[in-house]
């Protein structure tokens, strides 16, 4: 997929999810527009992206902009392999997860990484106003 001439605000991308995001779409061509917490982790984040711009939801958002041909949509992920549990003091919380998933795994931020850049991609042009929600089964417990 190719993301040349088009520009993708990221949230959360000093770690996670995020942070594999901004680097995936920075991979495709994208202009990638960064926001998060860490100010440190997100300098990191821009060197992997080798970009230098920084900016400061969904429904309402998808509805105003789409006059405009801009889709929105966001993605809601269950457990992923990312540092958000070591990073809240809970490290082991992770490892209870893959036995009460119906998929009997966690997620990969990548993979997380890999819907959102399809539905920024032309392949999902017909797409706004959505939420898709992975989290190996979780919500069907």
């Amino acid at each position: 997929m190719s993301f040349y001439n088009k520009v993708v605000l990221i949230t959360g991308a000093s770690r996670g999810i995020g942070a594999a995001t901004a680097i995936l779409f920075a991979k495709e061509g994208a202009d990638v527009v960064i926001v998060g917490r860490n100010e440190e982790k997100l300098k990191e984040v821009e060197e992997e992206c080798s970009i230098g711009q920084e900016t400061p939801y969904y429904y309402d958002i998808a509805l105003v902009l789409a006059a405009h041909g801009v889709r929105a949509n966001t993605v809601s992920p269950g457990p992923v392999e990312t540092d958000i549990f070591e990073s809240a003091g809970i490290p082991e919380a992770l490892q209870n997860y893959p036995g009460q998933l119906p998929l009997k795994k966690v997620g990969k931020k990548e993979e997380v990484a890999d819907l959102i850049l399809f539905l920024a991609s032309e392949k999902a042009k017909s797409i706004t106003g959505s939420n898709y929600i992975t989290d190996n089964g979780l919500l069907l417990n």
